[in-house]
């Protein structure tokens, strides 16, 4: 199989975007649960802010690999 760095790399820049896009729209959500009615919602969106987060780091540093 061959690979196209170049290309990999675009791709997972533009996801790498998107995600951090995606934890932002959370965390708007979750600032509205802050007051402590929902805690169980709370939780819920901490944890998937929380995961986006993650994920945003992981494709970032499968880009930097790419790269060299």
């Amino acid at each position: 199989m061959t690979t196209n760095n170049s290309a990999d790399q675009a791709e997972l820049s533009a996801l790498t975007t998107a995600v951090d896009e995606l934890a932002k729209r959370v965390t708007r959500i979750t600032e509205r649960y802050m007051s402590g009615a929902r805690d169980d919602v709370l939780a819920a969106l901490e944890d998937a802010e929380r995961s986006l987060l993650v994920a945003s780091r992981r494709l970032s540093v499968a880009t930097r690999a790419l790269a060299r």
